[in-house]
């Protein structure tokens, strides 16, 4: 999961008094929603491709970029300042999609990491929202519309004289 990052990205990101300023941007969208939340974690809102940014109290931790086996997975973690978030996200239990991405603020039309994923429960508690959002959640579906049971594969469950599995 090795990205290209500018020079001036890779300074903001890990020096402690850097020039630069990253900010991130949430896309929060759900099929039964008119329109998607669009949140940054910053004090003004960001205008970028004509949708307003609002801004929002939140922050995701990053995945590891170690390669073990496991889908990557950002922590979302906001503050439950604003009633109409939590509204939202009540609405129903149906899957939300997510894009978190992330840019300098002297260039924040132009976003240098972008994650995208899939928000499957929310956590919300008094003064704080928390949330998974899994980056490749093809990996957690089912392999294979075909199951091996009693009903389509009789001779594997009859006791002792089929294949044992």
């Amino acid at each position: 999961m090795s990205r290209d990052l500018s020079p001036t990205f890779r300074q903001a990101m890990f020096d402690e008094n850097p020039d630069e300023t990253v900010i991130e941007y949430l896309t929060l969208d759900r099929a039964t929603w008119q329109a998607p939340v669009r949140l940054v974690a910053h004090v003004d809102p960001k205008t970028r491709d004509g949708e307003t940014f609002v801004p929002y109290p939140l922050a995701t931790k990053l995945p590891d970029d170690v390669d073990d086996g496991r889908a990557p997975v950002l922590e979302l973690l906001a503050d439950n300042v604003s009633r109409e978030l939590t509204a939202h996200l009540r609405t129903d239990k149906s899957i939300i999609t997510a894009k978190s991405e992330r840019a300098l603020l002297s260039s924040f039309d132009q976003p240098e990491v972008t994650f995208e994923g899939e928000i499957r429960e929310a956590i919300i508690g008094q003064r704080d929202i928390r949330a998974e959002i899994r980056v490749e959640p093809v990996l957690d579906e089912t392999f294979s519309r075909l199951r091996m049971d009693a009903e389509n594969a009789p001779g594997l469950h009859r006791g002792g004289r089929g294949l044992k599995v």
